[in-house]
Order: structure tokens, then sequence, then C-alpha cells
């Protein structure tokens, strides 16, 4: 291996180690904002006045974006990890966009359910902490 191939071989390897940490953070995301409780309960309250019940859908919005922010720096990193591909380099686009269909098509998909998922529940945060 020349000195160039082991470069580019450095660069891909840092390329899909952080790839992989956006992954691992956007997993942590998902599971925990499922089972986490961002309201205080009425004895928090109690104990603190200073809490705030709104501040829980702040939080929700925060993590919310900030998942939405791992998502697409996940899908720029596998269009950077592409664009270090021979038939990239060479102009040969549609052949590449044929073998990376499924990602292609699946990611932007997966970015809208996390929308529509991150806004129901920010939805219902609120709903909560009317009725309450």
């Amino acid at each position: 291996m020349n000195k160039e191939e082991s470069t580019n071989h450095m660069w891909f390897l840092v390329k899909m180690s952080f790839m992989l940490l956006l992954c691992l953070a956007d997993l942590g995301l998902n599971s925990s904002l499922e089972f986490d409780d961002y309201t205080p309960t009425k004895k928090e309250i109690e104990e603190n006045p200073n809490l705030d019940e709104g501040n829980a859908q702040n939080i929700l919005v925060l993590i919310f974006g900030i998942q939405l922010v791992i998502q697409i720096s996940t899908f720029l990193t596998l269009f950077l990890m592409m664009c270090d591909t021979y038939l990239f380099r060479v102009g040969l686009l549609g052949v590449l966009a044929r073998q990376f269909r499924g990602v292609l098509l699946i990611h932007p998909a997966y970015i809208a359910f996390t929308m529509i998922i991150g806004g129901y529940r920010v939805t219902e945060v609120s709903e909560r902490s009317e009725r309450a």
C-alpha cells in the first residue's frame, strides 16, 4: 500500500467510525425518548416551586432537534464516503445510485418518520401538561 492509499484508507476509517458513533447516538436517543418522562411530578413541583411543566416540552424539542441533526449528519457522512468511490470520481452516478438505492431511499424515509414521531411526542407532552 502506497502513501496515498494509506491516507485514503485512514480517512475512510475516520468517516466510518464517525458514522457509527452517530448511529449509536441516534439509537440511544430513540431508545430513551420513548421512556423518559420530562414532566416534573406534583411532589417535585411542591419541593421546588421554580420547576415549570413547560420545560418538559422545551427539553423534548431540544433533544428532538439534536436527533434530527445526528440523522442528517449520518446521511452526509454516507454521502462523503460515497464521494471517495471510483464510480463517483469517474461520473457514473447512475450506477452508484442503483447500487445504493435502498440506503438512499430508506434514510430520508427514516428522517421523515422521526420528524412525524417527534412531532407527536411534543404534542403529547404539551397536551399532558395542559391537562395537569
